[in-house]
């Protein structure tokens, strides 16, 4: 018998292991790329959406954001998840695990040398003590600089993946 099958049986969540994965959900997968120049954090695209509704009030939520970057020279780049707990952002709209973004990629200041990578992971994880429905999105913004800050740009595939896990 699957898990999910246990699981939607009827066996309770504190009877799992610690560090039993109850779910996976993972966004759209992206090639294009998205530009700022903006000093203030919007959202990269819609196709990083992920939507999850926890199967335990006390399990652990890990958001991985696998991308690409460019930084023209002279820029910073800042990349921040967000989460809210309606489907447009209006209510319980906060960003996972509230620390200093201001600085994701900083390109080559001194000469001026744009910094590219195909592949990046940010990775984040928290907990929200509710089984109410979350809605995680990512948004960047250009923090320093005049040039252009570029997530995914044409490197392979970005994606989200959220991950439950039981505590």
């Amino acid at each position: 018998m699957a898990l999910t099958q246990v699981i939607n049986d009827g066996l309770a969540h504190s009877g799992l292991p610690a560090g039993t994965v109850l779910q996976v959900v993972k966004s759209a997968i992206r090639h294009s790329q998205n530009d700022t120049t903006s000093a203030t954090y919007a959202e990269i695209s819609t196709d990083y959406r992920v939507t999850i509704t926890p199967k335990a009030a006390d399990s652990i939520m890990l958001i991985d954001f696998t991308f690409g970057i460019s930084v023209d020279g002279g820029t910073k780049l800042a990349v921040i998840t967000r989460v809210g707990t309606n489907s447009d952002f209006s209510t319980g709209f906060d960003s996972v695990n509230s620390v200093s973004h201001d600085e994701l990629f900083r390109s080559d200041v001194d000469n001026n040398r744009r910094i590219q990578a195909r592949s990046y992971l940010r990775s984040y994880y928290d907990n929200y003590s509710s089984t109410a429905t979350l809605y995680f999105r990512q948004d960047f913004k250009r923090t320093a600089g005049t040039g252009t800050a570029r997530v995914n740009d044409n490197t392979g595939p970005a994606f989200v993946t959220v991950t439950e896990i039981q505590q």
